[in-house]
């Protein structure tokens, strides 16, 4: 029968040790730094039993694990659970269900890769490493790359495990790896060092692995045997793309938007604001279209009734207004820079009808 890391008479025992030293600090107001210090004294003591404890029954732990990944991050077992209800159905269940050889690799590449890579490597570049992204891109540790899209997994399918197994606030990382504070360090070692708020050096923690126990879980997993290393899926080579050639007459779309040939006299469907009736009709507005920016605008000057353009505002628009646009040839005329024109109607983007 299953059994709890810690029985009900143990975790209180471990409450009443924060809880008479809560009490003291309260009572005799004594210093906050001397009280900090015996609380840290006290978690640690707590961290280092509930280690201890989680390597005496690394199945369980490793059980945990297996369902997390063989579930793509879409199952978790509360870390209390993963021990105290081992041997419930639903858990055993989950179990059978994931712990196939395939995840047997995949878990044994993540944790052999967290036994290897750089100390000051937080989760998030951890994930990068695996997916293959990023500065980590070209590291050369076991398992890179290993769960990018061409292995077929996810990006938050990798972060919702690597949440599990690298995150210094998740209890499973907690067993695997103790994170050193590096602004406690260099306070320590220099007390005059001027700290500043903005230094980065100040955010960073220094990730010390237990490789021993990560060690073990990867021989335990090879004990219950491990499918072959994958392959990545072969990529079908890219179709070289035809640039549309645009006619007047042509409709502007997103797809398109990249080929239209600038500077590009455009007239782009609208709804203006009719005072008289208080209604919004159909209408039309035409820009020069000048400039396509990366960041989902383009630049434009406003065409009045008499064909002249001109610059209005900032000059920028969102790209969605060019989406349904009418092409009408390119622009030869004068762009009048320098001189501001204000549009003294309202208008605006009509909705897109569901066919």
């Amino acid at each position: 029968m299953a059994k709890p890391l810690f029985s009900p008479e143990e975790q209180k025992a471990w409450k009443d040790k924060f809880d008479v030293l809560d009490a003291a600090h309260r009572k005799d107001n004594t210093p906050f730094d001397h009280y900090w210090a015996q609380r840290e004294a006290i978690a640690r003591a707590e961290r280092i039993d509930t280690n201890r404890r989680v390597r005496a029954r690394a199945n369980e732990y490793l059980d945990a694990l297996i369902t997390l990944v063989g579930s793509r991050g879409s199952s978790y077992v509360n870390f209390p659970h993963c021990f105290n209800e081992s041997d419930s159905l639903d858990v055993r269940q989950a179990i059978e269900k994931h712990d196939t050889p395939e995840t047997r690799r995949a878990l044994h590449t993540i944790l052999r890769a967290f036994s290897e890579v750089p100390k000051s490597w937080a989760r998030s570049a951890f994930v990068r490493f695996l997916r293959g992204n990023g500065k980590q891109k070209e590291a050369k540790y076991h398992g890179a790359g290993m769960f990018g899209l061409d292995y077929g997994w996810k990006g938050e399918e990798v972060t919702a495990v690597c949440a599990v197994i690298a995150d210094e606030t998740s209890p499973y990382s907690q067993a695997l790896v103790t994170y050193a504070n590096v602004e406690k360090e260099i306070r320590e070692a220099d007390p005059d060092y001027q700290v500043t708020s903005y230094d980065v050096r100040f955010k960073a923690v220094r990730a010390e692995r237990d490789v021993e126990f990560l060690t073990a879980l990867c021989s335990m997993l090879e004990k219950r045997g491990l499918a072959p290393i994958p392959k990545p899926k072969e990529r079908k080579p890219k179709k070289t793309r035809v640039p549309k050639q645009f006619v007047p007459g042509d409709v502007v779309t997103l797809r398109n938007m990249r080929d239209v040939p600038l500077p590009a006299h455009v007239r782009i469907p609208i709804e203006k604001f009719d005072e008289p009736s208080k209604q919004w009709l159909p209408s039309t507005i035409e820009h020069v279209v000048v400039r396509l920016g990366n960041a989902g605008n383009y630049y434009r000057y406003v065409v009045t009734p008499k064909g002249e353009a001109f610059e209005a505002g900032m000059g920028w628009e969102g790209k969605y207004w060019l989406d349904g646009a009418t092409y009408l040839g390119p622009w030869k005329g004068k762009l009048n820079k320098h001189q501001d024109l204000t549009i003294r109607f309202r208008y605006r983007k009509p909705e897109k009808k569901n066919s």
